[in-house]
Formats: structure tokens, sequence, C-alpha cells
């Protein structure tokens, strides 16, 4: 049994890496760019957060895997938050979000290692703020549900990354339901439905929407 949870965990990981860098295909079109252009931070910061809470709840609960790759996830966030501050014109808003992140870590720590010094307790309130961060971050690409339903089309959903948020989902759903964990499997089983029904569109609407179409369709008789 101990076995299966470690091999369940350790692809949970990998696939949850690939799904960490996929986040450098927004910072390469920055850097190319040299201008955030419509990307929003929104993403990177979320995803920050969330990664330092369920650290720090792998912590209390003396989880490895969840350290390791919750360690790995917000140091790439880190890196991604620092490339958008960079090139922002703008730093005031950003700024703003950041000194906020930063005070609620502060105030997480200390409530989880000096406030609360017993470990069974403090882990109940992290794991809880942990699976509602993940939930939020889940739920975040909905945001390009609009954009969907206006264009008829797929074109702002990548299928790729609509799959990797599905699988890692699933795996750490499972990897949670073996561990018998509520503040891992919960948030991830949400995760999972979201992610089945963001590819669910790709089956629903085409690739391309009706003016991308008509586009390339002028460009070919232009030929």
């Amino acid at each position: 049994m101990i076995d299966i949870v470690y091999s369940v965990g350790n692809l949970a990981i990998v696939c949850t890496l690939f799904l960490f860098l996929s986040g450098s295909q927004p910072c390469l079109k920055i850097i190319k760019s040299k201008s955030v252009g419509d990307i929003s931070p929104m993403p990177f910061l979320t995803a920050f957060i969330n990664c330092v809470i369920v650290f720090l709840y792998g912590v209390l609960i003396k989880n490895y895997q969840i350290i390791t790759i919750n360690a790995i996830g917000f140091n790439i966030e880190i890196v991604y938050i620092i490339l958008f501050l960079y090139y922002v014109p703008s730093k005031k808003k950003i700024i703003h979000q950041i000194i906020f992140l930063t005070v609620l870590i502060i105030t997480v720590g200390f409530y989880s290692f000096i406030y609360e010094p017993n470990s069974k307790i403090s882990s109940k309130y992290i794991g809880f703020m942990g699976s509602v961060s993940s939930i939020i971050m889940f739920g975040s690409p909905l945001a390009s549900l609009r954009s969907v339903m206006m264009t008829k089309s797929t074109e702002s959903l990548s299928f790729y990354l609509c799959m990797a948020n599905f699988f890692c989902s699933f795996l750490w759903a499972v990897y949670g339901l073996l561990l018998k964990d509520k503040f891992i499997y919960v948030p991830n089983i949400v995760g999972s439905l979201l992610g089945f029904a963001q590819v669910s569109l790709f089956a629903k609407f085409p690739a391309q929407s009706v003016n991308t179409r008509s586009k390339l369709k002028t460009d070919d008789s232009g030929l």
C-alpha cells in the first residue's frame, strides 16, 4: 500500500512540475515582446500563495512529497513574478499585491509554528486554507470561459494545458484518497471536475473562431 501511495505521489509530482513549467510560455512571450501585454499576474500570484500554504501544510504533517513539489513550485513562481514585475510599466499595483501576500505568508507562518505549537491543530487550519487557495487556483482558468462563449471557439484555451490540469488534479485526488487526507483529495476532486469541464469544451467548440477561419480563408484565396 505504501508503495502505491509513493508511486502515485511521484507521478503527481512529475505532472505538477510540467504544469509549473508551462508558465514559462507567457514569460517567454513577455521577454520576446519586452511587454506584459494583456497577460495577468494573477495566475502567478495565486499559484505562488497556494504553493506556500500547501508547503506549510506539508511541513506540519511531515509529508515530504508535498513539501518537495511545493518548494519547487513557489520558487518557480517567484521567478515568474520577478520577470513580470520587471517588464510591467505600472508597478504600483503588483507591488501592493506582493506586499499583501508577504504579510499573509508571515501571518500564516507565525500562526503555524509559533502561536499554535500543536501541529495537529494548526495543520487543520492551514489545511483548510490550502484547500480554499487550491480551489481558487483551479478556478482561475475559468475566466477564459467568457471568451470561449463569445467566440464560440476554444481558441483562447490550450488543450494540452487543460489536459495537464485535469490529470494533475486527478492524480493528487487519488493520492489524497489513499492517504485519507480530505485537505488533499477534496480540492483536487473539485480541480478534476473543473479540468474535465474545460477539456469538454474542446468537444463542443472548434479550435478556431469564425473570424480566424474567415481570415485564413481570405489569406489562402489571396495566394
